[in-house]
Parts: structure tokens; C-alpha cells; sequence
């Protein structure tokens, strides 16, 4: 899950996806750490799933960066745009409503 949390949060899930990437792939390194170190069968390949659950786990701390710092860096002008009254969150602006009607209602 963390091969695939990291890059999909930069773009839709924002950082709970990266933190839940990121937690699933600690939890699958050292489970898999455990099988390695075992000399089984197993531990070839719990080998190799361990060195890609180390790569989903920095994937998805890189992802908790960018999305971290691209919200901290947004996060001020929005709210001196909320302030200011220039961000407009009404929904009757919306496509289709007629003025004076609410858009839920009509």
C-alpha cells in the first residue's frame, strides 16, 4: 500500500494518505524484517519486499513533505483572503442558480 499511497497523496489524499502510506509501510518493513532474519524459505523474498516497502516508506515521507509544505504555504493567503472578504464561498454562484433563489431549494 505504501508503493501506491505516496504518489497517489500528492495529488488526492494530502497527508493522512501519506501518513497511512507511510505507517503501513513501517509496519510491512519490520514484519518483513523479522522473516528476512529468519534463514527460511521465505527470506529471500521477504528480502526483496522488504527493500520495497523501504522505498513505499520514503516515497510516501517525501509525499507528507510536499503536501505539508505546499498547505503551509497556501495556507496564509488563503486566510487573508477569507478576511478580506475576496474568497467567495457562496454556492449560489454557481452554474444554474437564478438570483434570489437559494441553489438547494430553487
Amino acid at each position: 500500500m505504501a508503493s501506491v499511497a505516496g504518489p497517489v497523496s500528492v495529488f488526492f489524499g494530502g497527508m493522512p494518505l501519506s501518513v497511512a502510506g507511510a505507517v503501513c509501510g513501517a509496519i510491512a518493513l519490520r514484519r518483513f524484517g523479522r522473516l528476512a532474519a529468519e534463514g527460511s524459505e521465505l527470506s529471500m523474498a521477504a528480502a526483496r519486499l522488504m527493500r520495497s516497502s523501504v522505498i513505499g516508506l520514503i516515497v510516501c515521507v517525501v509525499a507528507f513533505a510536499l503536501n505539508a509544505y505546499s498547505f503551509f504555504t497556501v495556507l496564509p493567503e488563503v486566510l487573508q483572503m477569507m478576511e478580506f472578504g475576496e474568497l467567495d464561498l457562496s454556492v449560489e454562484s454557481g452554474v444554474g442558480s437564478a438570483s434570489g433563489q437559494s441553489a438547494t431549494w430553487g
